[in-house]
Formats: structure tokens, sequence, C-alpha cells
């Protein structure tokens, strides 16, 4: 079941799908990227070992993907992607270094990763936060 679809420059689709639910309903996410004019659809996989769970948050003028390698609840590798075999990571949430949990990624107007919807620590709320990314 698709949850997110963004229409990149070059006209692919990518995206958040349920990739599957176990018998305790614990659902597992892949990132995805579709082809409309070849159907073709390919899904992420973690890219860090031991993460169970990707998504695609958005993609830029470049068609690069920034998204998250996970372990829901945990620990949130944050990166850039252009293919299911190409990941960037660029830092970790849920460390002593980022102590956030955000549940959103976008790209500034200037390339920077920007992460809102923290629910990691309370106090972060709703303010986006500038996080390290390439510029």
């Amino acid at each position: 079941m698709v949850q997110s679809a963004i229409l990149t420059e070059r006209g692919t689709i990518v995206g958040l799908l349920v990739y599957s639910i176990d018998a305790n309903n614990l659902i597992m996410y892949r990132g995805y990227q579709f082809d409309p004019q070849t159907g073709k659809l390919v899904l992420f996989d973690p890219a860090v070992p031991g993460d169970t769970d990707t998504q695609i948050m958005a993609a830029n003028s470049e068609d690069e993907f920034l998204g998250y390698s996970y372990i829901p609840g945990s620990s949130e590798h944050v990166g850039i992607g252009t293919s299911p075999r190409y990941f960037k990571h660029y830092f970790t949430e849920g460390t002593v270094q980022y102590p956030t949990i955000s549940n959103d990624l976008v790209f500034s107007n200037n390339g920077q990763i920007v992460i809102f919807r923290i629910s990691r620590p309370q106090a972060k709320g709703t303010t986006p936060t500038i996080c390290p990314g390439r510029v």
C-alpha cells in the first residue's frame, strides 16, 4: 500500500509504501522508485546493517532522494540516494550527537537537509532544524 508519492523532475515517482505487516501488526516500510514509462518498481532496502525500514521523504531537481534507513523508535540514518544501490549517509538521529527523532525531511532551497515533525526530544516539537548536509 502506497503511503506517499512524489513526482520527480525526470517523471519517476518515489515515496513510501507498506512493505509488510507481521502477526503483531508491526508495519515495515520501504522507499520505492516507480518508472511509469517502463512499469518498473524498485524498492530501497535498508542501507545500514541492522536497519529494518526505509523511507523516501523528498526529491530535488537533480533526482536525488532524501530519506531514512532506520529501526523504528531507535536510530534513523539520514542520507541522500540516487538509486537503491546508492545511499550517502550524512548523520544518524537518535544518538548523543543528534538526539532528535524526526518524522519528516525536506531539502532547503540551497540543498541543506531540514528535519521537522520532531518527536524526540519532546522540547523540539515542530521546530524545523537544519542539519549537516550538502550545500
